[in-house]
């Protein structure tokens, strides 16, 4: 979550990727705990996928001087 905040408060992410990516975080935290997931779906996850792999390609110079 630390990392999530830094990410959108120094410009990163947008707040879209913020909800979305907090949203996959309530749902990895049901399922370590042993809860069955409220809203786990092929759509979610595609979007964590996506997410993840933009942040791939950033390249790291960019996000120093955001």
């Amino acid at each position: 979550m630390f990392l999530l905040k830094s990410l959108y408060a120094n410009g990163v992410i947008s707040r879209d990727d913020y909800d979305q990516v907090r949203v996959c975080l309530d749902v990895r935290n049901q399922v370590v705990h042993g809860f069955p997931p409220d809203n786990l779906s092929l759509q979610t996850t595609q979007r964590l996928l996506d997410f993840a792999t933009r942040l791939l390609k950033l390249d790291p110079a960019d996000a120093e001087t955001a």
